[in-house]
């Protein structure tokens, strides 16, 4: 089961860096890369135990540590790393940072906690009763978290000193919410699907009203697990996938694979908002290298076999590389191909799906297929595929 969590920092102090981060419970890593997608290295800060979410102010980067109890800090470098900043947290699972304080959410107590910015006077109840929360934020008014209840899924909110809680401010799909952030018009959050088995979606309300809220400001993500937002972009770990993906604020230009990690089980994103550092003045400028030809992707078809609950998808590849099949419930598959053309892979379903499929006759896969070219930005669709199973008497 993937570490539950959420990521979240907005920094607004000037820097000369400009970075995103995120945390890999597989590997106890906190990974980085450029903002601009560029760089990325998974094994950035080597935490251990299963860091599952990332924040970053203008000194430190900061993590929550579901396996240690703890919230963990190191320079922004990398040195100084502490992963005992913040101790005897009941399986943290998200972290958030402002000018004064570090808040964090304990889906362990249904707590969210806080402490002041050098980790002392740790209150480990700011706000009790916050229904399973999965992630936390915050911006100059209030506290956020995100998690669910025993029929609903909520964004609650309060003030930053834990007054006047609204556990239940905002209604939400009952699915697997986990990860939250905000800027100045919306509070988004991340629905990683592991409780629908298929919806893979950020969602968004209005910051002021908290009414009419859309679960589906962005589908087809890869179990989002944790969300960001900078001055223009709204940022996601996928953890089916291992990328972060990136889109404008308003939904538009949709890139699921912005950051191929190289990391497992993603779950955390931060990101610092600032602009790459311009040249020095008069200082040679390097030849912009010739890019690749984009790839492309596309499923022709999809033929079923009833009577193994399998099914043979069919793609077409614009050029050589690795395609890659992943999503829950069913097993992954991954095919070099030499050559352009048509590649077919055999969709198999994983125990709980085959016995759906027992049951019932028939189950959705929800799948993702990534295909990394040899040369070139890696391209990845999202598909439904209703699997059968022909039952004999």
């Amino acid at each position: 089961m993937i570490a539950i969590a959420v990521a979240l920092s907005l920094l607004f102090a000037a820097q000369a860096h400009a970075f995103v981060y995120w945390a890999d419970s597989s590997s106890g890593t906190i990974g980085r890369a450029n903002n601009d997608g560029s760089g990325a290295n998974d094994a950035f800060i080597n935490v251990g135990g299963q860091p599952n979410s990332v924040a970053v102010d203008s000194g430190h980067i900061y993590w929550a540590n579901g396996a240690t109890g703890s919230v963990g800090r190191a320079n922004l470098d990398g040195s100084g790393v502490n992963n005992a900043f913040i101790t005897g947290i009941k399986v943290p699972n998200g972290v958030a940072v402002n000018a004064t304080s570090i808040y964090w959410s304990s889906i362990g107590a249904n707590e969210i906690g806080r402490a002041n910015l050098d980790g002392t006077a740790p209150n480990l109840a700011l706000v009790t009763g916050a229904l399973g929360p999965c992630g936390v934020a915050v911006d100059s008014g209030h506290v956020y978290w995100v998690g669910l209840g025993s029929s609903s899924g909520y964004v609650g909110r309060a003030s930053l000193t834990g007054n006047s809680p609204q556990p239940e401010w905002v209604p939400i799909t009952f699915t697997g919410h986990c990860g939250i952030a905000v800027n100045s018009a919306n509070v988004f959050w991340a629905n990683t699907g592991f409780l629908s088995g298929h919806l893979h979606e950020i969602g968004r309300v209005n910051l002021f009203t908290g009414e009419n809220p859309d679960p589906s400001m962005i589908g087809d993500a890869n179990g989002p697990c944790g969300v960001a937002v900078d001055a223009t972009h709204i940022y996601w770990a996928n953890s089916g996938s291992g990328t972060i993906g990136r889109a404008n604020t308003d939904a538009t230009g949709v890139n699921e694979s912005f950051i191929a990690t190289g990391g497992g089980e993603i779950c955390g994103v931060a990101v610092d908002g600032l602009a790459p550092p311009a040249p020095a003045p008069g200082a040679p400028q390097p030849p912009a290298p010739t890019p690749a030809p984009a790839a492309s992707l596309r499923l022709l078809r999809t033929v079923l076999d009833p009577q193994r609950g399998t099914a043979r998808l069919t793609f077409r590849l614009s050029t050589r590389g690795k395609l890659t099949v992943t999503g829950l419930g069913v097993h992954t598959v991954t095919v070099r191909s030499k050559r352009a053309g048509k590649v077919t892979v055999t969709l198999r379903p994983k125990q709980k799906l085959s016995t759906e499929l027992a049951k019932g006759g028939q189950a959705k896969a929800r799948i993702t297929a990534r295909f990394v070219p040899l040369a070139g930005t890696a391209v990845t669709l999202a598909r439904t595929v209703r699997l059968v199973e022909k039952h004999t008497r």
